[in-house]
């Protein structure tokens, strides 16, 4: 999927994670949790945010309104990522098929799935880990949170739920990642932010979102959610072999993220999902 442009723009661009700061009926014991599978589903989390802010509908809009000549941008920089953008649009997964992808994955609009099976079992799942986890915020930080029973146990649920849901995503999330490096790259442009007078990517989404599509969402709300939601799906996928049973601590876990970072993301994911949103 790469071309000339798109390799420019990776290399300049950084990655969503670092810009943005971007059902089963339980754990049986002996299913494996993939850490390459809660990888992909990370990338489906942080999409399935960004839809809501709306990033990918405001980035279409814009095409439009370039490729009617309504958009003043120069035709070098901003337009050629533009045409880029629209030039790719046969590559990408189209709207129904993202949201078919979130309903299977994550439970979200499960009613007009298209066909596939949602995960409704994510909510609670999701829920008893962030309450398991607020509840032993308070305790001593001696001891990991992956060697609290509690914690292990309801990490595990989700982490197996995540993993059966999500089996076979890698290559729409390397799409989707793709797709929001590409949709970043033409609303962090200097000229097409110039167009509406906005700071920055966020204050672009919500001005375009307003102008051109009904209404704004507010963008850094689901900012936040995309940011906590995958470092929380980031600490599942550090501790991958404590939750398929390797003995110690947590086998040999990558350094990030850390229980502070964790804890960080959970408070941040209370405070935003807290906020009415009757899209939701």
């Amino acid at each position: 999927m790469a071309t000339r442009t798109s390799r420019q723009r990776t290399a300049a661009v950084e990655s969503p994670t670092r810009l943005l700061s971007l059902q089963v009926t339980g754990w049986q014991g002996t299913a494996s949790i993939v850490e390459d599978t809660l990888r992909a589903v990370q990338v489906i989390w942080f999409a399935a945010a960004l839809e809501y802010a709306p990033l990918f509908v405001v980035v279409d809009r814009l095409v439009e309104l370039f490729r009617a000549g309504a958009l003043p941008v120069r035709a070098g920089g901003a337009g050629a990522l533009l045409h880029e953008y629209w030039n790719e649009r046969g590559e990408r997964l189209s709207a129904a098929q993202r949201d078919r992808l979130y309903a299977r994955t994550f439970g979200i609009g499960g009613a007009l799935a298209g066909g596939v099976v949602p995960n409704r079992r994510l909510p609670e799942l999701w829920l008893a880990l962030i309450a398991t986890v607020h509840d032993h915020a308070r305790w001593s930080r001696r001891v990991q949170l992956i060697d609290r029973p509690l914690v292990r146990a309801a990490a595990r649920e989700l982490a197996a739920n995540l993993a059966r849901y999500g089996a076979g995503a890698a290559r729409p999330a390397a799409a989707l990642h793709e797709q929001i490096q590409q949709a970043l790259a033409v609303l962090a442009d200097p000229d097409v932010r110039r167009a509406y007078g906005a700071r920055d990517v966020w204050q672009l989404v919500d001005r375009v979102a307003a102008l051109e599509l009904g209404g704004a969402r507010n963008a850094g709300r689901y900012r936040t959610l995309a940011n906590a939601g995958s470092t929380i799906i980031g600490w599942l996928v550090r501790h991958t072999g404590a939750l398929n049973g390797a003995a110690g601590s947590s086998g040999t876990p990558r350094p990030f993220p850390s229980d502070a970072e964790f804890l960080s993301a959970v408070e941040a994911w209370l405070g935003a999902s807290g906020t009415d949103d009757e899209d939701d």
